[in-house]
């Protein structure tokens, strides 16, 4: 039982160092998006202060531009809330199933200590009834001894009467006699 319990512990950790290495994953990858966004943010701006440098002959392009960079960011940010959203879905589910592996786990440790209590209470049992059973037997025992002892005395005291009449009568015969 508690190999199986050191195993179900293990299995837990090994699930738990999964799940964080999984979170080391998925944050390195949430930060390298970080950072691509940041070095496009940088392409961006820099492209930005040469379209103003062209602005000057181009006015409308630019704001062509500017309103199609900016509805590009603003599809990417929600992409990127979406992503992040996804990601604490995730994050989530696997919490709630460990939470579940846990109350599994639990259970089945009850359940092991109440076959653990019932095998105890079962050899309490066995050991009070073999402890009965040895009283009776010492009882019964105690009983023989008892009536062999009154049964040798019930003789002795046969043969101390038996002896006091073999004496009393050889006492008369002596007396008988001398008579």
């Amino acid at each position: 039982m508690l190999e199986y319990d050191m195993k179900e512990l293990e299995k837990k950790k090994l699930r738990r160092n999964k799940s964080e290495a999984e979170m080391n994953i998925i944050k390195k990858q949430f930060e390298e998006a970080k950072f691509k966004r940041f070095l496009e943010i940088q392409e961006d701006y820099a492209e930005g202060e040469i379209i103003k440098k062209e602005a000057k002959l181009a006015l409308l392009n630019e704001q062509k531009k500017k309103e199609a960079m900016k509805l590009a960011r603003i599809k990417q940010n929600e992409e990127f809330i979406k992503l992040n959203e996804e990601v604490k879905k995730n994050i989530e589910k696997r919490k709630q199933k460990e939470l579940e592996d846990d109350k599994l786990i639990e259970m089945h440790s009850k359940y092991k200590e109440e076959l653990e209590n019932l095998r105890k209470r079962k050899e309490q049992e066995k050991f009070e009834e073999k402890q009965k059973k040895q009283q009776k037997l010492i009882e019964i025992q105690y009983e023989n001894l008892k009536r062999i002892k009154e049964e040798q005395e019930k003789k002795e005291n046969k043969n101390i009467e038996i002896k006091m009449y073999k004496d009393e009568n050889e006492e008369k015969m002596k007396i008988e006699k001398k008579k």
